[in-house]
């Protein structure tokens, strides 16, 4: 299955956080079954490193509760710059790996930039830019 999502901000000035924009750059992954975990990342954030601790695995393993999947991920949204990159991740993914209930996706859309606090991943856990900032 494979899910496209767009990056967005609320870093709009005097409405931070009460105001955001969609915006034209996008984050695409797919994940398909495989006897073994293959992630595969371009674009944006090919620079990671793509293992176990990759924010989409640690998402497709919360929803399917396994990893014996290939995992194919495009992004467009630059990393740690305020743009829902990581926000935009974990909502394809989760989607991509099955989940389509709406309530359940709110769980992972909270994420936020919760990768660059280097704390792990919790998606039941409010995140946001400010909780990444005062984790780091």
């Amino acid at each position: 299955m494979r899910a496209r999502v767009h990056g967005s901000s609320a870093n709009l000035g005097p409405g931070f956080d009460t105001l955001g924009v969609a915006l034209a750059l996008y984050t695409e992954v797919s994940v398909e079954p495989t006897d073994a975990l293959v992630l595969t990342v371009t674009g944006e954030g090919a620079d990671l490193p793509a293992d176990e601790q990759h924010l989409a695995v640690q998402v497709v393993r919360s929803v399917l509760g396994h990893d014996r999947v290939a995992i194919t991920l495009t992004s467009e949204t630059p990393v740690s710059r305020g743009l829902g990159s990581s926000a935009a991740l974990a909502v394809a993914a989760a989607t991509a790996a099955g989940l389509h209930d709406t309530v359940e996706l709110r769980r992972f859309r909270s994420v936020g930039e919760k990768p660059s606090s280097r704390v792990g991943f919790a998606p039941g856990r409010r995140s946001g830019a400010r909780n990444a900032a005062r984790d780091q």
